[in-house]
């Protein structure tokens, strides 16, 4: 599970809305007042809400200064006096890129501010998830994938196709659905196989996954797909053209 999918599924705790989520790709005061909305609540409990401030890696300006501003001071005023107060009924969460993947033009993100906050770790990568899981080494985290997800069917029948199209028995795959559950280690590898992504992120994988689904889904349920099993010799490699198809929009939708 990654940051943004840990942040939603912990917002999913606190109330049954969504966070608000706030992409920062420049740390000013105008870019932030024209990216924070403005909410008309009185800043008790009943009416809190949750923003979830997305920091890019690239972001450019002083991220210091706003974040100081912000919670601390609690106020950022932009051009033409609009404002942005920080509601103490609200809460908020800041994503920020890991340390390892910050070049040296980006180091100004480790500002110390962020040390004055709590915060909690997210399992990595996917990939380096599948190596903790293939190599059974002792980790920090509760779980390295989200078991809600894991555990729900279209993800596991999801799985179970691609495996099905690695032995090149999916033509037949609606006849060969069981109950056994795939292991995380059997999904997280069948996935990156064919993400086409050597290392993607946790949200790449959830949109390949989910949009996958719906085609395999709506591939089972087509009558032509069929096609190849009553004529196999006018029809011969449709249903393989079809899949290769399926795999490469998902992963176009992925990227």
């Amino acid at each position: 599970m990654g940051k943004t999918l840990a942040i939603y599924e912990y917002t999913k705790k606190i109330n049954n809305f969504p966070p608000i989520r706030v992409h920062l790709s420049r740390a000013d005061s105008d870019s932030f007042v024209e990216n924070v909305p403005e909410l008309n609540f009185q800043n008790n409990t009943e009416n809190s809400q949750i923003f979830h401030f997305d920091i890019g890696s690239a972001i450019r300006g002083s991220l210091q200064h706003l974040l100081f501003s912000f919670f601390i001071l609690g106020r950022v005023k932009g051009k033409n006096s609009h404002v942005r107060n920080r509601m103490k009924s609200n809460s908020y969460f800041i994503e920020v890129p890991s340390s390892n993947n910050l070049s040296t033009e980006n180091s100004h993100l480790n500002c110390f501010i962020l040390n004055l906050f709590p915060d909690f770790d997210v399992p990595p990568s996917p990939k380096i998830c599948l190596d903790l899981l293939i190599s059974r080494k002792n980790h920090k985290y509760k779980n390295l994938i989200d078991l809600d997800q894991y555990q729900s069917k279209e993800f596991q029948n999801v799985c179970l196709f691609l495996i099905h199209y690695q032995n090149r028995t999916f033509r037949q795959f609606d006849k060969l659905l069981k109950t056994k559950q795939l292991s995380e280690t059997e999904c997280l590898n069948i996935l990156l196989k064919y993400c086409q992504n050597t290392d993607p992120t946790w949200s790449y994988l959830a949109n390949f996954w989910k949009f996958l689904s719906c085609q395999v889904e709506q591939y089972l349920e087509s009558p032509y797909c069929s096609l190849e099993s009553i004529f196999p010799d006018e029809y011969s490699g449709m249903s393989e053209f079809v899949v290769r198809f399926l795999l490469r929009t998902s992963q176009d939708f992925a990227a």
